[in-house]
């Protein structure tokens, strides 16, 4: 109560601090998040496994300093769930640079983007009740991206032949980030520390197992032929769009309300395509942009809807509790 009456404004101070950091991380990872497509462009004519392989590997080597410096604050007991949980995002980066490598990284992007959605598929197959607003977002984002498999691209410059294959590994991408969101949420893992356990699974195990499958299959030859160029771009991907990426949206879901989080990190399709523009000359034809508006709107829907589950839950509790 005398917080009411007499406003704590170092909280106040500090509240806004966290608000504005969190805002922050949350615009760097989207800007990350949005170079990807043109890192994996620029890294050459290289197979998925030796693209993979690289970007896992090299973050590996910028990750092992930070696991130094927090090893006595963090327990590295891996569970079960975490070993799962890195493998699933092992072939997030897998499918993801296929994606890439073979459609527009536009529409791509905005195929990852719809991991909300096969949220709501695989909360519906366990039996989860679904809402209406929730089935309206899902509904929209279905129909944008059928408009655009069905539309097809126009491209002013780029060697984009099929692009089908890129649209079934963009969504295989959302997929395996939607399994991961659906485990986390059914384990009920309050684990603060539980976003570089998993990048030591995934950049650890899962840049080995690439590397070895993709030595023993003959799609990585040694030695490597990599220009300075694609090494370049390749250091790009392994530490902007991968590790600096992953940090700064663990930091900012730790400042930000969830739904402001998820409204920033919409922003990555549309930056993903102005990088696409500038960088490689790839453009999109002005009639997907309706298409592209509804997955957006789709998934927006999506995410207010569940946090406004969330918040009606929440105060559900504290009456019963009052009581």
């Amino acid at each position: 109560m005398l917080m009411l009456i007499f406003p704590d404004h170092a909280s106040d101070h500090a509240m806004h601090k966290d608000f504005s950091s969190g805002a922050g991380f949350a615009l760097i990872a989207a800007l990350s998040w949005g170079l990807t497509g043109v890192f994996v462009r620029l890294s050459g004519h290289h197979t998925a496994l030796e693209v993979t392989a690289g970007r896992l590997l090299i973050g590996l080597i910028f990750v092992i300093p930070l696991l130094l410096i927090i090893r006595s604050r963090i327990n590295f007991k891996l569970s079960p769930t975490i070993w799962i949980l890195g493998v699933l995002q092992g072939l997030y980066f897998l499918t993801a640079v296929i994606a890439f490598q073979f459609a527009p990284i536009a529409i791509v992007a905005l195929l990852i983007s719809t991991s909300p959605v096969y949220v709501l598929i695989c909360r519906a197959i366990l039996g989860e009740q679904i809402n209406g607003r929730e089935a309206l977002g899902a509904a929209c984002a279905i129909i944008g991206v059928i408009i655009i498999c069905m539309t097809g691209v126009h491209l002013v410059t780029s060697q984009i032949t099929r692009p089908w294959i890129g649209y079934i590994f963009g969504s295989l991408a959302a997929l395996s980030t939607a399994l991961s969101a659906v485990i986390i949420h059914k384990q009920q893992i309050r684990d603060q520390s539980l976003p570089l356990k998993i990048a030591m699974v995934c950049l650890g195990f899962g840049g080995i197992i690439a590397a070895g499958i993709g030595l023993m299959s003959g799609q990585i030859s040694l030695p490597l032929h990599w220009s300075f160029p694609e090494l370049l771009a390749m250091f790009a991907l392994a530490l902007i769009s991968t590790v600096l990426a992953t940090l700064c949206y663990s930091a900012a879901s730790q400042r930000l309300p969830p739904l402001l989080n998820v409204t920033i990190m919409l922003s990555t399709p549309i930056l993903a395509t102005l990088f696409a523009y500038i960088f490689l000359g790839e453009q999109l034809s002005w009639s997907l942009v309706p298409s592209c508006a509804l997955i957006l709107i789709g998934v927006r829907i999506i995410a207010s809807a569940k946090v406004t589950q969330g918040l009606q839950k929440q105060l559900s509790e504290q009456v019963d509790q009052a009581r």
